[in-house]
C-alpha cells in the first residue's frame, strides 16, 4: 500500500483528504483524563470560527465538488456551538456528496436536537459517553429510549445488523490511551520515537478556529502548521511543497520528522484507508490489524 502512496507523491496526484476536521468552536465540557481538551488541562482559549472562514471552507469544498468525510469538531464538543446546526444546514446544501458526521460526548444533547441537525442534513452521529461509574447519564438514558421507537436512525437489517445513523457507547472518564502527540494528561511518550508508517497526511486535514491548518487530529496545538486559509486556499495547502515534504517522511516511516509525530504512538492509518484499497476484511480482527501494522515499514 506504501507504494501507491509513494506513487501518488512522485507523480503529484495527492488524492482529496479523506477526512475534514473543522473545529468551529475551541471549548469541551468534559473531564476525560485522556484528553488534552479537557476542562482540567485544556490552555487553549475559548475561540469560535468567524462565519466568514466556515463560509469560505464550504465555498471552496463545493468548488472541489468534495465527495469525503467532513466533520465539524475535532478537540471539542460540537454542540456547544450553537451554530452547529445552521452550519451543516449549509453544508448539506452546498455540499450534497459530502459524509457529514459529527462525535459528541452527549452531554447537552436531548433527542429534540439530535432530530434537528438530522434534519439539517448530517449523516452520522457518534455518541460517546463518558462515565467514571459506568453509567449512562441521564439525557443519554433517554436518548436511548426515545430512539428505539424511531426507525428512522436505523435502517435496513442485513447480514443481522442494522446500519445505524447513530451509534452510542459507554466510554471510560479514565481510560489510558493514546499519547496524543505527546499531549495526554495521563500518558506520556517516554519511549523512543516509533519508526512506523504514518498514511495520515494523504488522508486528514485539520482545520481550528483561528483557521491554521494541519495534518492530523492527534496535534492538539497545531504544532505542524500547514498554512491558513485566511491566506490561502484548502487546495493550496494541502497541495503545497510543504506538506508533500512530510508526507515523503512519513510514507517512509521518519516519525523524527516533527516533534508532535516523534511522540506519537497512533498507528499511522484509519479503517477507511484499509477499507478503499480492499485490505479490511483480510486484517478486520485487531490481531490482524496489528499484523498489518507491523508489517509496515521498520
Amino acid at each position: 500500500m506504501q507504494n501507491i502512496y509513494l506513487k501518488y507523491l512522485e507523480e503529484g496526484k495527492i488524492p482529496l483528504p479523506r477526512i475534514i476536521h473543522v473545529e468551529t468552536r475551541s471549548k469541551c465540557n468534559g473531564f476525560c483524563s485522556f484528553c488534552p481538551a479537557s476542562i482540567n488541562s485544556d490552555k487553549r482559549k475559548d475561540l469560535y470560527m468567524p462565519d466568514e472562514l466556515i463560509e469560505k471552507v464550504i465555498e471552496e469544498l463545493s468548488e472541489l465538488d468534495y465527495p469525503n468525510r467532513l466533520s465539524f469538531y475535532n478537540n471539542n464538543e460540537p454542540f456547544l456551538d450553537k451554530r452547529i446546526f445552521e452550519i451543516v444546514k449549509l453544508t448539506r446544501a452546498k455540499l450534497p456528496k459530502a459524509y457529514l458526521e459529527l462525535k459528541s460526548n452527549g452531554t447537552v444533547l436531548t433527542t429534540q436536537k439530535i432530530i434537528r441537525i438530522f434534519n439539517a442534513g448530517l449523516d452520522m452521529l457518534y455518541i460517546n459517553d463518558y462515565s467514571n461509574n459506568n453509567q449512562f447519564r441521564k439525557n443519554v438514558k433517554q436518548i436511548i429510549e426515545d430512539l428505539k421507537q424511531i426507525r428512522r436512525f436505523k435502517g435496513h437489517l442485513e447480514e443481522n445488523q442494522y446500519f445505524s445513523r447513530i451509534k452510542i457507547k459507554l466510554r471510560d472518564l479514565n481510560a489510558v490511551l493514546g499519547t496524543r502527540a505527546g499531549t495526554s494528561p495521563n500518558k506520556p511518550y517516554k519511549k523512543p520515537p516509533m519508526q512506523k508508517v504514518c498514511f495520515r497526511s494523504f488522508e486528514m486535514m485539520v482545520i481550528n478556529p483561528e483557521g491554521d491548518v494541519t495534518v492530523c487530529s492527534e496535534d492538539f496545538y497545531h504544532s505542524i502548521n500547514m498554512g491558513n486559509i485566511k491566506k490561502q486556499t484548502l487546495f493550496e495547502i494541502w497541495t503545497s511543497k510543504e506538506w508533500n515534504n512530510l508526507r515523503g517522511k512519513l510514507i517512509i516511516g521518519d516519525r523524527l520528522c516533527t516533534d508532535a509525530c516523534s511522540k506519537c504512538d497512533f498507528m499511522g492509518f484509519s479503517r477507511e484507508i484499509l477499507k478503499e484499497h480492499e485490505l479490511y476484511k483480510k486484517y478486520s480482527k485487531l490481531g490482524k490489524l496489528k499484523a498489518f501494522y507491523d508489517s509496515l515499514f521498520n
